[in-house]
């Protein structure tokens, strides 16, 4: 009888292993969210709540590097909906970045990369509302 219940704990201890091993892989995917992931979410959770969401969102887009704006800037071409989440979430960024919470150099990083954006823009290329 003492070994039924040893091989009933030994059962429950493994069950809960696999469990606990499930529950960390499933919790560590957003970690390797891929940059456009990242900024879909960001971009259907915009406008944020409260600041903290609002910090966890810029700092998303900021994790994405170069890549992530560049795609938040070839979204400006659409004539659609998520062209205003876009324009807002780009907006949003620039004051997050201008607010202190990038050092110098990931500002200038980023001036950089929307003056190159901007240089070449064809003003007909822009979608029109």
């Amino acid at each position: 009888m003492k070994s039924m219940t040893t091989t009933k704990q030994i059962r429950t201890v493994m069950l809960f292993a696999l469990c606990l091993l499930f529950s960390l892989s499933v919790g560590a995917q957003p970690m390797n969210r891929k940059a456009d992931t990242k900024i879909v979410d960001a971009l259907n959770q915009l406008p944020a709540d409260n600041p903290a969401l609002y910090n966890r969102l810029m700092g998303d887009i900021e994790s994405t590097g170069n890549e992530g704006v560049e795609m938040l800037l070839s979204m400006l071409y659409r004539n659609d909906d998520s062209r205003t989440k876009v324009e807002y979430a780009l907006d949003a960024y620039a004051a997050w970045a201008g607010s202190g919470k990038f050092d110098a150099a990931k500002r200038d990083a980023l001036v950089k990369l929307l003056r190159q954006h901007l240089a070449t823009v064809e003003p007909s290329s822009l979608a029109t509302r």
